[in-house]
């Protein structure tokens, strides 16, 4: 285990344990029911990029206007990845996806960032619940009342 185990809680092991391949994308599992909200990616876990998938999301009334932060945190080899993708899986099974194919995540500077060779990178996803659903929804219960900013801190040698 890394040094940067100290940037994340109690169930780290698990985190890394739950990562999958998706061809060149690195995914880690994330549970809410958990109160898990940071990632770890070392340096030897493969992958042209990384991303987030956060299950049991709270999709049910009362949760309106409410803010939820995840952070994925690269250790970079020589190669710097970037994170541009988070999936999140609602209590009720519903999904939504940003960036990589879904909706735009709202980057900082309007850019996906690549990250940064030889580094340890810090990308933040700030999900956002505005309260008001394209289609109407305003009490919490629907995953299109969800936008999703970004940034990249780092690089932290």
């Amino acid at each position: 285990m890394s040094s940067l185990s100290q940037f994340v809680g109690k169930n780290f092991e698990n985190w890394e344990s739950r990562g999958a391949f998706s061809g060149t994308l690195r995914v880690n599992t994330l549970d809410f029911s958990l109160k898990e909200n940071i990632s770890y990616y070392d340096s030897g876990s493969g992958g042209t990029s990384v991303g987030l998938i956060v299950e049991n999301f709270p999709i049910f009334s009362g949760f309106e206007k409410k803010v939820i932060t995840y952070t994925a945190v690269v250790e970079q080899g020589s190669s710097a990845r970037t994170c541009n993708y988070l999936k999140i899986i609602g209590t009720d099974l519903v999904e939504r996806q940003w960036g990589s194919g879904g909706i735009a995540i709202k980057w900082l500077d309007g850019t996906v960032p690549t990250g940064n060779a030889n580094s340890v990178d810090f990308f933040n996803f700030i999900v956002v619940n505005t309260g008001a659903a394209p289609g109407g929804s305003t009490d919490g219960s629907s995953l299109e009342q969800y936008q999703v900013f970004a940034n990249l801190n780092g690089p932290y040698v």
